[in-house]
């Protein structure tokens, strides 16, 4: 489908997926060539890419790899600089917070601060990739947004927030979306789309927690003579026959125990995973049940905070970005003869940079003594010179506050990253060698450098 709409609109630029259904991007790229109107239309593609198939791609008129999952900001730098665009200076703001912890199918999602597009995406991505490694295809999710400023809740941002409602692979009730929040534009924005509307709205943090943990395929009972007067229950009590008997938060008082029991009422029942012990309250401690955190605490302690692994997903904030604009023009030498290494560092780091490739360090003395460099990538394998001998030589022109060195290693001992060290850098880097990895190492590297 794809493929059929990029002949008929002719776009400016293709982005597609390495992997996608029935035809993989070398297929894509080949089925390409044979259409005249669109055999030299630009591709970026997504992915995690080896240095040999960077080489072979490259051949097919792709013009950048970019890697999965994707940096919004970093793609957008992308695009501004291949389209000779000038992008937007970041905007002073207040950062956007973001907390997601998760109980089964039940996850707790705090907003405050702000709404920031990409880390409302990165909520999206983060709440999809946890559901998908538990198996879970109806998450029941509670939004609580207790402050924002204004500037940005926006209905863009509001559907952003929304987004995990459309994945294909989720069945999400509407009733198993929870929304807490006293801000009226964010409120306003909610009940003026059909969709999320239909969510409800809760009064305050123990109303949505409860009312999620209900759960009609989890029964449990409760005899009458294990009620305690002066206590209240978290969950709605019904009798046998499905009929609500003392409702959520009722206290139990010694009349109402007196009724059941002339009722002839033995076990009361409820729907929940937790027991007996954990949904109940002491009235009289506690007259605002809402407020109750002895309550609250024993239903959030079993909560887990959701993470990714770091180096699988990076935020990519405002000091990326600034940092490698400043870094436009500035210069960087490669030193390698391996051309896989190469070609991985050229092509993350190319928009940027203007790059100078030496395969050997034999002419180090006389570019440091015509020109500055900013980063120097050093292949730690180097022979006549070694790549001690060439460390040596670049500390006695620059110094680490002017030039980083960043080692490449494909395996680094002890003695020898010592020897680095006291030469002049403690930066290495090993493979595998990604996009998001080298850009990482370029941005801790010459930040650090430039403090000492």
């Amino acid at each position: 489908m794809g493929f059929s709409i990029a002949k008929d609109i002719l776009p400016d630029l293709i982005i597609t997926d390495k992997y996608f259904t029935n035809l993989d991007a070398m297929g894509f790229l080949i089925k390409r060539r044979t259409v005249s109107s669109i055999k030299n239309i630009p591709v970026f593609l997504i992915g995690e890419f080896s240095p040999n198939e960077i080489l072979e791609y490259k051949k097919h008129n792709v013009a950048a790899f970019i890697s999965a999952p994707i940096i919004p900001i970093a793609l957008a730098e992308r695009l501004y600089i291949f389209f000779n665009i000038n992008p937007p200076e970041p905007a002073n703001k207040t950062p956007m917070l973001l907390d997601i912890h998760a109980r089964g199918r039940i996850i707790i999602v705090q907003i405050e601060g702000n709404f920031e597009p990409e880390k409302l995406e990165l909520f999206n991505f983060l709440l999809r990739s946890f559901c998908k490694k538990r198996k879970i295809k109806s998450p029941k999710v509670f939004l609580i947004i207790p402050s924002l400023y204004p500037e940005n809740i926006t209905k863009d941002n509001i559907e952003r927030l929304f987004r995990f409602i459309n994945f294909k692979e989720f069945e999400i009730e509407n009733l198993n979306i929870k929304i807490l929040t006293s801000n009226k534009r964010v409120l306003d924005l909610i009940n003026s789309n059909n969709q999320y509307n239909r969510y409800e709205k809760v009064k305050n943090y123990l109303e949505g927690l409860r009312t999620l943990q209900i759960d009609f395929d989890k029964k449990k009972s409760i005899r009458i003579d294990y009620l305690k007067e002066d206590c209240f229950y978290v969950f709605d009590l019904y009798d046998n026959n499905s009929k609500l008997i003392i409702p959520a938060l009722t206290k139990v008082t010694p009349e109402l125990i007196k009724e059941l029991e002339q009722k002839n009422i033995a076990v009361l029942t409820y729907y929940s995973n937790f027991n007996i012990k954990e949904i109940a309250g002491n009235a009289n401690e506690s007259p605002d049940f809402s407020n109750n955190m002895d309550i609250i605490d024993k239903m959030i302690g079993d909560f887990e905070p959701i993470v990714t692994d770091p180096m699988y997903i990076e935020i990519w904030d405002d000091k990326h970005t600034l940092f490698f604009r400043k870094m436009k023009g500035k210069k960087v030498i490669i030193i390698s003869d391996q051309k896989k290494i190469i070609t991985c560092i050229v092509n993350s780091l190319e928009i940027y940079f203007d790059i100078l490739k030496e395969y050997d360090g034999s002419n180090i003395e006389s570019l440091l003594e015509n020109d500055d460099y900013i980063v120097i990538f050093l292949d730690a394998n180097l022979t006549k010179p070694s790549a001690f001998e060439v460390l040596h030589i670049i500390r006695k022109h620059a110094t680490r506050r002017k030039t980083t060195v960043i080692i490449l290693s494909s395996s680094m001992n002890k003695l020898s990253a010592v020897r680095f060290k006291n030469l002049g850098t403690d930066n290495i880097i090993v493979p595998p060698f990604t996009q998001i990895k080298i850009m990482r190492k370029v941005f801790d590297s010459v930040t650090s450098d430039r403090k000492r």
